[in-house]
């Protein structure tokens, strides 16, 4: 639609693979079949049957291909340690992802006008998601995700989706709040 032309028109659009190496560089993750590596995986989430299907990101990031064809594939951009996506094995945090709700033409036009005026932080990233877009904020670093850090990152994600989130970016009055922990789908990105 026109909302995918204007984001094409406006951003550079980068194929999958490039999208998750920028997220998660070379050297994330432990490599398939090397346990010694001692390193957390990202984890894609098959909810397309009854039953949810965890599969494993390695370093080289096979599984997001691999994942292309499922109907429902979802992940965010936390590394695990464990074959789990548990709080308990969430290891550190590589971005922000904020689902902004309800973004018509109009409302896409200004989101884009206000990050570059500066009124909202540049993004990453941003996705068409149907009725909405995904924001990606990548981080230059991951940052860990100690018990103590993980009630600060909340309320910085909150308060970056106040911003990102206002009369003018979405029809939509109101916003909706979500965890570091919130899973998105899979998609093709522009940049």
């Amino acid at each position: 639609g026109k909302k995918s032309a204007t984001l094409a028109s406006e951003f550079k659009e980068v194929t999958v693979g490039d999208f998750y190496r920028e997220i998660f560089p070379i050297g994330s993750f432990e490599r398939a079949g090397h346990k010694e590596d001692r390193k957390p995986n990202a984890i894609i989430v098959d909810i397309s049957e009854k039953i949810a299907v965890n599969h494993i990101v390695f370093d080289d990031l096979g599984a997001f291909s691999e994942c292309k064809g499922i109907k429902f594939a979802i992940s965010n951009t936390i590394a695990y340690s464990g074959r789990n996506r548990t709080k308990k094995n969430a290891y550190s945090l590589y971005g922000f992802i904020i689902d902004l709700d309800y973004v018509t033409d109009y409302t896409l036009g200004d989101l884009i006008f206000q990050m570059e005026g500066g009124v909202i932080p540049m993004a990453s990233y941003l996705v068409n998601s149907g009725t909405g877009i995904h924001v990606y904020y990548v981080f230059n670093e991951p940052i860990p995700l100690f018990d103590w850090l993980v009630d600060p990152l909340n309320k910085l994600k909150n308060a970056l989706t106040d911003i990102v989130w206002n009369q003018y970016t979405s029809v939509e009055k109101e916003k909706q709040f979500q965890s570091i922990y919130q899973l998105f789908p899979g998609w093709q990105p522009l940049q």
